[in-house]
């Protein structure tokens, strides 16, 4: 088994309104006032463990560990019945992100991971996330993938880029050449950028030299946590995979799109169904993916028969990735129910899970230079 997408990042990397409050720099210094938190909520709510800020306290309350080793380890007992399972930990680069700083910046968060990498060689696959606004990204990227155990890189354009930024032509070049695996957020929940809008997030220019620049001039007013749909549209990869050196980039556009997608209930800016994009792309272009991330712990049938389906469809059953997104999904449910539901209330065979959770994984995962 293989979960292909969780995160490990604790409160410390975090920028202080990381949970849209100024609270991570002060649970960084005081962890045990998360614990407290959520116990406090609960005496406040005693008969609902669904109530939104109880929920958002759980979270906080992973978070808040004392280091990235305590929530990996956590996170690896709850898989003890799977032989040999495998996390993919996706650092995230929130320097830039517009939310404060961080007590450990992402440089010190990537050296926490390589060294866990190197404690837990087998059960533990890093990605490399990837911000174009990062002076040097490119040699950063090289110096964690050929000598610190890297194997995947991860991007999060809600953060504030597009992907299609000219920044990213030299890591796409770098992937296609190593056969690198790109781990995209795709939903409409999830952090935001939360800085100003410049000229540059208004009318962005394209890697791609057939395609004109976009104009977002008419949202400039518009909530960061509107305009972010802007910079999550899954068809912006279609500006890099319609270049014939990238047809072959090995994308996977996390979280199926979102619940919301599937149901068809999401109203965005961009004006189209997340969903049915990615579902077009993963039968257009032959290594593009989705993983279930997030998105599985909704198992009422508007949301459970279309992933079903999808899993059993002939031209769909590669390209879809077992993940849980752990520790967001805390909010949601514990990892063990979580992964259980999942199992039980999808009603997959275990032919089934073990295609999605494990041979497509190990698809997307594997490089030139390493294979799970």
């Amino acid at each position: 088994m293989i979960n292909a997408h969780a995160h490990i990042f604790n409160v410390k990397c975090a920028p202080d309104r990381f949970y849209g409050f100024p609270v991570a720099r002060f649970f960084s210094h005081v962890p045990g006032a998360a614990r407290r938190l959520a116990r406090w909520l609960r005496v406040i709510n005693p008969f609902s463990n669904q109530d939104m800020l109880e929920r958002y306290a759980k979270m906080i309350e992973v978070g808040a560990e004392k280091t990235q080793r305590n929530i990996f380890v956590q996170l690896l007992e709850y898989y003890q019945a799977y032989p040999n399972a495998k996390i993919v930990a996706l650092t995230l680069d929130m320097d830039y992100m517009g939310a404060g700083t961080a007590v450990n910046n992402y440089v010190t968060q990537l050296n926490e991971v390589a060294d866990l990498k190197a404690q837990f060689p087998d059960q533990l696959i890093a990605f490399f996330c990837v911000d174009p606004r990062r002076p040097n990204v490119l040699a950063l990227l090289k110096e964690y993938v050929e000598h610190r155990g890297f194997t995947g890189i991860k991007l999060y354009p809600a953060l504030g880029f597009f992907p299609f930024d000219q920044a990213l032509l030299p890591v796409y070049e770098y992937a296609i050449g190593k056969n690198l695996p790109i781990l995209t957020h795709c939903d409409i929940g999830g952090i935001y950028y939360r800085g100003p809008l410049s000229g540059e997030h208004l009318a962005p220019a394209s890697l791609n030299p057939h395609v004109p620049r976009r104009n977002f001039v008419p949202h400039a007013e518009a909530k960061r946590n509107k305009f972010k749909d802007f910079f999550s549209d899954p068809r912006n990869f279609e500006d890099v995979l319609t270049l014939p050196q990238f047809a072959e980039l090995k994308i996977c556009l996390a979280h199926y799109g979102g619940s919301e997608m599937i149901e068809g209930k999401a109203r965005t800016l961009t004006n189209h169904n997340w969903y049915q994009s990615i579902r077009q792309m993963m039968q257009t272009y032959s290594q593009v993916y989705t993983d279930l991330s997030y998105t599985l712990h909704h198992t009422h049938d508007a949301v459970r028969v279309p992933v079903v389906n999808d899993i059993r469809h002939p031209q769909l059953r590669n390209k879809i990735l077992f993940g849980t997104d752990y520790y967001m999904t805390v909010r949601e449910k514990d990892e063990p129910t979580l992964v259980e539901d999942f199992k039980n209330k999808y009603g997959l065979t275990a032919a089934e899970f073990d295609h999605i959770s494990i041979t497509n994984n190990r698809a997307f995962l594997t490089t030139r230079f390493y294979q799970p």
